[in-house]
């Protein structure tokens, strides 16, 4: 492993990044103090992805689209951490039961 590897946000689509803080009310990412900034094309190529999308207006602003977007992209965030350990819990108790059905049937031929 590299002694001091490049931090995510500046390898990484900022696309969800940038819409999660125009969401939070900061408009002027091109002056943001990040603690590791990203490069400023990859911000700016965000950008113009989310406006591409319709997310953002002219003036960088998020629109109705990108509000739902944003609000999409939590609740999605919500299910994956939330809602997914669950159904692998329920998996991992179902396959025990089915062992353990099987370990007593096995037990009842010998």
């Amino acid at each position: 492993m590299m002694a001091s590897n490049v931090p995510e946000i500046q390898r990484t689509n900022l696309a969800s990044t940038v819409l999660s803080l125009k969401a939070m009310g900061i408009n002027d990412l091109l002056s943001f103090d990040f603690m590791d900034a990203p490069p400023m094309q990859t911000l700016i190529s965000a950008m113009e992805q989310l406006h591409g999308l319709s997310a953002l207006d002219d003036e960088g602003l998020l629109t109705r689209l990108g509000r739902r977007v944003c609000r999409h992209t939590r609740f999605l965030f919500i299910s994956v951490w939330y809602v997914l350990p669950l159904a692998v819990d329920l998996c991992l108790a179902f396959t025990a039961f089915v062992l353990s059905i099987g370990l007593l049937e096995r037990n009842k031929n010998c």
